[in-house]
């Protein structure tokens, strides 16, 4: 059979709720088509290949699979219960009408249109890059790397509509913000169904880096702190040290990305390098560091002020670092810019 169930270790939370109910995902429930755009696969088979599938052809029976497969993550979008209540209400609609003899007020189940308006073709790409070796499980591939299919084709539809008579209204927030309506095959109700019950079914499994420990990082700074104090070590050589030593205790101690850590502002950092040096009775010794940047979620650069203790708990000495950086561009704008 073609593997499109994922692999599921013990500790998973997909594994407990698997062990709740043995046929969750791979099975449909009464009434899931009620409330689902749904088409069987030879109904499919035949909007894709205008013809039935071959008993004989392998690729045939493949996409079978996997047409079924798509159908029930999309089934299964919505939970039994919320299933079970639909069919109920749907029921005593019927029953209401039938009994005061009117017309029963509900939709006709219409035929759909050969071909693919409804996204099934990116859905099948989507379950075929799923089950390929990933980077953290040799069985599969993650949710977030192959939902990405459906934002790419998303986007290249909205740059091929380019008709002069196309709808052009727009939702236009409080703040100017403008949302551009949109619809296509990648937002059809049949793919939010699916996407959603393709992301419920799928474990995510994460691996976690390996932490960088403060002692680790407490004794590079010492080996560099011994060849800075070293007499055979020239001016240059021990600018570098200074500086890089200044980059590592501002971005370990503080959590920063690797990139951040190149915001530090100069200017502030001499200025206010002095505050926190002798602490008031409620206060510990600490360092005061300004960054200047564009942080993630965040419009436009701006000015992050942030305080690191002198001495770390791991032995990272924060103070004496940025001290030295602080005079080294003091001396750098004094050369570059002297008094009159």
């Amino acid at each position: 059979m073609f593997p499109v169930n994922r692999a599921f270790n013990d500790e998973s939370e997909y594994y407990r709720r698997r062990r709740e109910d043995a046929t969750k995902y791979l099975v449909a429930r009464p009434g899931d088509w009620l409330f689902a755009p749904f088409q069987c696969e030879l109904c499919w088979m035949i909007n894709f290949h205008g013809r039935l599938p071959l008993p004989n052809e392998f690729l045939d029976r493949q996409e079978m699979i996997l047409i079924r497969r798509v159908n029930l993550d999309m089934f299964w979008s919505r939970e039994t219960g919320t299933v079970r209540g639909l069919v109920y209400d749907l029921k005593d609609i019927v029953k209401r009408a039938t009994w005061r003899k009117r017309i029963i007020p509900l939709d006709k189940v219409k035929q759909w249109e050969i071909g693919d308006s409804q996204g099934m073709g990116i859905a099948l790409l989507m379950l075929e890059k799923s089950i390929e070796p990933g980077r953290n499980s040799a069985g599969y591939k993650q949710f977030d790397t192959v939902r990405k299919f459906r934002s790419t084709t998303s986007n290249l539809s909205i740059a091929m509509a380019n008709d002069p008579d196309a709808d052009t209204r727009v939702m236009k927030s409080l703040k100017g913000r403008v949302l551009h309506m949109h619809y296509g095959p990648m937002q059809t109700i049949f793919m939010e169904r699916f996407t959603q019950g393709m992301r419920i079914r799928m474990p995510a499994e994460k691996v976690r880096n390996l932490p960088l420990l403060g002692s680790s990082v407490a004794k590079i700074l010492g080996v560099m702190e011994e060849q800075y104090m070293d007499f055979t070590t020239s001016n240059k050589r021990k600018r570098e040290i200074a500086m890089c030593a200044g980059y590592i205790a501002v971005t370990y101690c503080y959590g920063l990305l690797g990139n951040e850590g190149m915001w530090v502002d100069a200017d502030r950092l001499c200025r206010g390098v002095r505050v926190g040096e002798i602490p008031s009775r409620n206060e510990i010794s600490h360092i005061i560091v300004s960054l200047l940047g564009r942080f993630k979620g965040e419009e436009g650069d701006r000015m992050h002020v942030f305080c690191l203790a002198s001495t770390s708990g791991s032995g990272i000495q924060t103070r004496r670092i940025l001290e030295r950086v602080a005079s080294i561009q003091e001396v750098s704008v004094t050369l570059r810019f002297p008094p009159e």
